[in-house]
């Protein structure tokens, strides 16, 4: 079963969980406090009471999604509970993301490739790195750009220069539901290099109400960074698909 949640106006598919992963997560105690986490037809509902949340329905029946916060996030990796699939936490859903397609991983191979050979010595790119937004967000940029003086594995919204997703089946969820929570967490700059339409949607001035500029490049207009004006990149030049 391919359960859907609507978040921030946008479909999403579930995490789906099988009983071995299930009775992982009770004996390394990942479930939130206060719940009561059952699994039905892969997926995991939260049958207390007193739930609150997201609302999904199974066979006719309305069901409540257990609310995960980052911390539990992070302790689920490091249980290896996603090591074949690439999840994200969303308002504390957690969000199984479309295996990729073998020119998302030539892309951002070219891409990151690319960056890293320009950019200033005093940063680094890093590739998959999960970043916490907030409590109950944690994403996974295809790309991100920081300062080397901060770690990967601590750095939050406000430490990204940039952050870049290769969008393919992605594209609606990296240009509406990412792009908006990387905005309200003040992240200065998103590129999403849209592998269908062979276009880049770069947005920058970011507020609460999502970034105030957005603007699409074709495949083969030259694109700068905010953090490094005389960097020029273009997709069609550095990216053979």
């Amino acid at each position: 079963m391919n359960a859907i949640v609507n978040l921030q106006g946008v479909p999403q598919r579930l995490m789906h969980f099988d009983a071995t992963t299930h009775f992982k997560m009770l004996e390394h105690g990942l479930f939130p406090e206060f719940s009561k986490v059952e699994l039905v037809d892969g997926v995991l509902i939260n049958s207390s009471e007193h739930a609150v949340g997201p609302e999904i329905e199974i066979d006719g029946v309305t069901v409540k999604l257990p609310q995960f916060t980052a911390e539990l996030f992070f302790r689920m990796i490091d249980a290896g509970l996603f090591d074949d699939k690439k999840v994200e936490l969303i308002d504390g859903v957690l969000i199984e993301l479309n295996p990729a397609k073998n020119d998302y991983g030539t892309a951002l191979a070219y891409l990151t490739s690319a960056f890293i050979s320009q950019i200033p010595s005093d940063l680094k790119g890093s590739i998959d790195v999960a970043i916490e937004l907030n409590d109950g967000t944690v994403v996974g940029p295809d790309l991100t750009i920081l300062p080397k003086s901060i770690s990967s594995d601590d750095a939050t919204g406000t430490d990204l220069l940039l952050a870049v997703e290769i969008a393919n089946s992605s594209l609606n969820y990296d240009l509406r539901t990412k792009a908006n929570l990387y905005s309200v967490h003040s992240v200065p700059e998103l590129w999403v290099v849209d592998l269908p339409n062979r276009k880049l949607h770069i947005h920058r001035e970011p507020a609460s109400s999502g970034y105030q500029s957005v603007t699409a490049l074709e495949w083969n207009e030259p694109a700068s960074p905010l953090f490094a004006p005389d960097i020029s990149l273009t997709l069609s030049e550095i990216i053979e698909l």
